[in-house]
């Protein structure tokens, strides 16, 4: 799904935790519980705040509202987040991930 991220309030929250074998796994398990609040519970995100950051889990706080069929225009679904050729590796200016998705 994606949608004009300008158009979600910040009216709601969702707290939630994943875990991960290594950084890559945390952050696929991390967009696939984002997937899941988007599609299963239609709760659109616009802010993440990460309360806690470790090697192996972390904890979020989604702030964001539910979709709103006369505001939200989805424009393509996601269907799933892959770990084809998913990486996570830090740079000079900060962490830098890849995901690829199926639509």
């Amino acid at each position: 799904m994606t949608t004009d991220f300008k158009k979600i309030a910040s009216v709601a929250e969702r707290h939630f935790s994943v875990q991960g074998a290594d950084r890559t796994d945390l952050f696929v398990n991390f967009l696939r519980e984002i997937l899941y609040l988007i599609n299963g519970e239609g709760f659109l995100p616009c802010e993440v705040h990460f309360d806690e950051f470790q090697p192996g889990s972390l904890r979020a706080k989604i702030r964001g509202e539910s979709f709103d069929t006369g505001k939200h225009k989805i424009h393509k679904e996601i269907k799933a987040v892959t770990y084809h050729q998913a990486s996570v590796e830090q740079t000079r200016k900060g962490w830098k991930g890849r995901v690829i998705c199926d639509v």
